[in-house]
């Protein structure tokens, strides 16, 4: 029999890792969304220098998207 004050087999809590935020501007002349490969987050773009923080594992794929450029 277990005793419920010390439980056996628990999990253990995950622990999520994030990477840093890197931000992007929109210099196209209508709106864009993107989808990051690593993560699978949608990035939406409203317009013309519009601004979004992105996942810095997904950075290298958005690097290639025309029209978006990194903010250093």
């Amino acid at each position: 029999m277990q005793n419920p004050m010390n439980p056996v087999n628990e999990p253990s809590p995950r622990v999520i890792e994030t990477a840093p935020e890197v931000l992007f501007e929109y210099v196209g002349s209508t709106g864009l969304t993107a989808t990051g490969p690593f993560t699978g987050r949608r990035y939406r773009f409203d317009g013309t220098g519009a601004r979004v923080e992105v996942d810095a594992r997904d950075v290298p794929s958005l690097m290639g998207v025309p029209n978006l450029r990194r903010i250093r």
